[in-house]
């Protein structure tokens, strides 16, 4: 197919391409029935091409042209008024999880209600104070979870979990099927510690954000499938709620 007259019809900023940097397949037709749908499935992976580089930076817009071969047994031939040829174009793309990777997402978050825990004119006795995360998790993959406190500035407040070694701070994958895919959520809620003391909690009352992130990788992925993660377009991980919850109690005089 080398001979294809195609190669002025595809241009790469300005500069017509080769045949040979064309991607040229047949279509298969010769069995088809008339108005049949045929389709030709075309397999470019990370031994045959530079896929990856593709699928991270799709094109906006996809030339097709194709060369007909009509009568090649040089036998009799009929043909019907009128005639039409709808060519269609779509991309599969699959995407399965090797490897561990980060996903970072900033959230607006008001911690300003700390400041009646850090009054110094208050005697305040802080048993607990902690930030609370449900998630709903539709991914074949879990997360160990870093979160860091930013004021209004910008500027970092605090650091929690930034070794990523808190097994506590983690979300559970869903449950895989045998081909990889989640096959059904999991849910759960996982607990940063605030502080103990009001001055642990002073400097985070002007806590105006929080980023979150999210080491993901596939241990403990269930549903009794060792496959290689797969995610679908529609999976999605949800922070249901973010709490701020606290258990102090204030010394009065008397």
């Amino acid at each position: 197919m080398s001979s294809l007259p195609f190669s002025a019809a595809f241009t790469e900023n300005g500069v017509s391409l080769q045949n040979e940097s064309l991607i040229k397949l047949g279509v298969g037709l010769e069995e088809a029935a008339l108005g049949e749908t045929v389709r030709t499935p075309l397999l470019v992976d990370g031994d045959n091409s530079n896929v990856a580089d593709f699928v991270n930076a799709l094109p906006t817009e996809v030339r097709l042209a194709g060369q007909a071969e009509i009568n090649t047994d040089g036998g009799g031939l009929q043909v019907r008024k009128p005639i039409a040829l709808d060519a269609n174009f779509s991309l599969n793309v699959p995407l399965r999880i090797k490897d561990r990777f980060v996903v970072r997402d900033t959230i607006d978050a008001d911690l300003s209600d700390l400041n009646d825990l850090t009054d110094p004119e208050e005697d305040v006795n802080i048993s607990t104070a902690e930030l609370q995360v449900s998630y709903t998790n539709g991914l074949p993959l879990g997360a160990d979870v870093k979160m860091v406190v930013f004021d209004a500035a910008g500027s970092v407040i605090e650091t929690f979990n930034d070794g990523f070694d808190n097994e506590n701070l983690r979300i559970q994958p869903a449950a895989k099927n045998g081909d990889g895919a989640a096959a059904s959520s999991s849910s759960g809620t996982f607990v940063f510690t605030l502080g103990s003391t009001q001055e642990d909690l002073q400097a985070l009352a002007d806590g105006d954000q929080i980023r979150l992130a999210l080491n993901m990788d596939q241990a403990g992925s269930g549903g009794g499938s060792e496959a290689i993660a797969r995610l679908r377009a529609d999976d999605q991980l949800t922070l249901n709620r973010v709490r701020l919850e606290a258990d102090a109690s204030v010394q009065t005089g008397n």
